[in-house]
């Protein structure tokens, strides 16, 4: 009873802990600005603007507001700020939900491996989550259903029932909880909910709480059913901001075409496999080397087994080991971002390392939990703890963004990085396996602590660019609370120019090529009634381009600004050549400016850290 006791006391302590670290950071990222322009590091703020056009009758995947992304997201942001949200009200739910995948996961963790293991996780998992430059609500509203799906699959798995009936309370109020997760997630990403449907299937029919396959049927046709019916009431729910049919066709029929189409997302997804082999087979040679030279007995070479999740360690000497490593490493990134001194030469690479070390050992366990038991070769566990929690991620971290040739697991904040991560500090304490709890050799703490260190390094960017932010702009709305770098004042100038430019009394329209919703909220104009919420490369249909000039050339807005000029079309084309955004870019290039456009300026921005211009271009009278 006093070992139950102290687990939970535990358990409680950490998830303290955690909130606290988790507010402290929040009140210095959230205000902090670091985008002034889509892909200048990355994107920021794309659902709060689009959520403001919401209300008055006017709904998505109508004309004026087409889009691929599914509703929820926007929904939610219209609901919490049915006046208008600025743009910090996305920045603060975006860092909400990202902390509370931490937390979510923790706790999942805390239950599963000890308090200890879980907290060590969490710390090293917070500035990977953190470092990522992108802020879109949409990644991650999508990541924290993602954990609670891999937590509730999780739960409907277990040593098999005696009895072989799936349809248990606890069961069946699992199921039902899942398949409104996975409904809240359809209409969140549905990509990553594609992932998520598919790895808790192959979760449900491979590891099951039931013997039979009829039983273990049955579980996956419930799930799935709940998933519908649920789809189905949330879709009635969001009627009045979204077009059900529209919805339908935007989001799942033809949401992959701004993306480059379904092929090319299945040839994404089948390179992301050959990636994750390659990383598969270097950790395991990695592994036989490192094995040959230190585990002389056949029980030393079971210990080093890559694919086992155990470590018996004290809750308080972790809870040391992991802090103080964090604090050392968020020191010297805070340091070096001060001081601008030339970052060591290896503080991206190691994060890379051990982040890879542990996907491979996801990999390997999750594939080896799949392997019936009497096929499983000699000295592979017979069930891995984390493996539902691993299979879900793994899948969910395929499908997120299919539209990026490279599988960018690490770079997004998946709850993959969780697990793997969890294995990574596994790993470093390995020695500690054969030790009494608590019994831990001094090195393994100081491995970890180490571990902590690159790890932080590895955000030394990011921290950079908030101790950067430091400018207010008080004349834009929008950006009400927000702080922005020293390099975005160029942006600034831009928005003061286009505002002289455009009379707002006479309802003179800006329309910004290629688009950013954020940098259109900032100009406080009109915006042409075009068939999109996004002109962007990978969010605007082809299909829509001929309508939308006709629309411009009946009514040409006042002011037209393109740009970034030497990059956009670069960028585009990453996506689409010359289809979609780039199409009516060059229609208006080629066939409206000339007609009755002059070009008034051209703003330097900085870009990237590199000199761009944004040109300005005003109707002729």
């Amino acid at each position: 009873m006093k070992d139950t006791a102290k687990r939970s006391l535990d358990q409680w302590v950490g998830l303290a802990g955690l909130a606290l670290c988790l507010g402290v950071l929040g009140a210095q990222i959230v205000p902090a600005h670091w985008t002034s322009l889509w892909n200048d590091r990355e994107f920021s703020g794309w659902v709060a603007p689009i959520a403001n056009r919401l209300g008055g009758g006017i709904r998505l995947y109508e004309d004026g507001l087409h889009t691929p992304m599914p509703p929820l997201p926007f929904v939610l942001v219209h609901w919490l700020h049915p006046h208008g949200a600025p743009w910090i009200a996305e920045s603060l739910l975006n860092f909400a939900f990202q902390a509370a995948t931490l937390l979510v996961l923790y706790w999942a963790f805390a239950k599963r491996l000890g308090a200890g293991t879980a907290l060590a996780t969490t710390l090293a998992a917070i500035p990977v989550f953190f470092a990522l430059p992108k802020e879109i609500l949409y990644d991650s509203m999508a990541q924290f259903l993602v954990a609670l799906i891999g937590w509730s699959t999780a739960g409907l798995v277990g040593p098999p029932a005696k009895d072989n009936k799936p349809d248990q309370p606890r069961g069946s109020l699992l199921l039902v909880l899942l398949g409104v997760e996975l409904a809240l997630l359809l209409l969140t990403k549905q990509n990553t909910a594609v992932g998520a449907i598919l790895g808790a299937v192959v979760v449900l029919l491979s590891l099951p709480r039931v013997n039979t396959w009829t039983a273990r049927a049955r579980r996956v046709l419930l799930c799935l059913g709940w998933t519908l019916i649920c789809l189905a009431i949330l879709v009635a729910v969001l009627r009045p901001w979204s077009q059900p049919w529209g919805l339908v066709c935007d989001v799942f029929l033809t949401g992959s075409e701004p993306k480059g189409g379904g092929l090319r997302l299945v040839r994404n997804l089948l390179t992301y496999w050959a990636q994750c082999v390659v990383v598969v087979g270097g950790f395991f040679l990695l592994h036989r080397i490192c094995q040959s030279i230190y585990a002389t007995g056949a029980e030393e070479k079971r210990a080093c087994r890559a694919d086992a999740v155990s470590f018996p360690a004290g809750f308080f000497e972790m809870a040391v080991a992991a802090g103080l490593g964090s604090l050392a490493g968020f020191g010297l990134s805070f340091v070096l971002a001060r001081t601008a001194l030339p970052l060591l030469p290896l503080d991206r690479a190691w994060p890379t390392i051990l982040l890879n070390a542990g996907l491979a050992g996801c990999l390997l366990g999750g594939g080896a939990s799949l392997i019936p038991v009497r096929f499983r070769p000699t000295g592979l566990p017979v069930a891995q703890p984390l493996a539902p929690f691993i299979i879900v991620f793994l899948f969910s971290a395929w499908f997120h963004s299919l539209s990026v040739k490279q599988f960018y697991w690490s770079y997004y904040n998946n709850p993959l990085i969780f697990v793997a991560l969890a294995f990574v500090v596994s790993g470093l304490t390995r020695p500690a396996a054969a030790q009494p709890p608590g019994g831990a050799p001094r090195c393994a703490w100081l491995l970890v602590s180490v571990a902590m260190v690159l790890l932080w390094l590895g955000a030394s960017d990011q921290i950079t660019a908030v101790t950067q932010c430091r400018d207010e702009w008080p004349e834009i709305r929008h950006l009400a609370g927000a702080r922005l770098r020293p390099q975005a004042q160029g942006m600034r100038e831009l928005v003061r120019l286009v505002r002289s430019l455009a009379d707002p009394a006479a309802r003179d329209e800006v329309l910004l090529l290629p688009d950013d919703p954020n940098v259109e909220a900032w100009l406080e104009r009109p915006r042409p009634a075009l068939s999109s919420a996004i002109i962007f490369t990978d969010q605007y249909w082809d299909r829509y381009v001929d309508r939308d000039f006709e629309t411009l050339k009946a009514r040409p807005p006042k002011v037209i600004v393109i740009g970034p000029r030497d990059y956009w079309r670069a960028f585009s084309r990453k996506w689409n050549v010359k289809r979609g955004a780039e199409r009516l870019t060059n229609r208006v290039q080629e066939e409206l400016l000339p007609q009755g456009y002059t070009l008034s300026a051209e703003v330097p921005i900085t870009y990237q850290d590199r000199a761009e211009i944004m040109q300005v271009y005003v109707r002729r009278s």
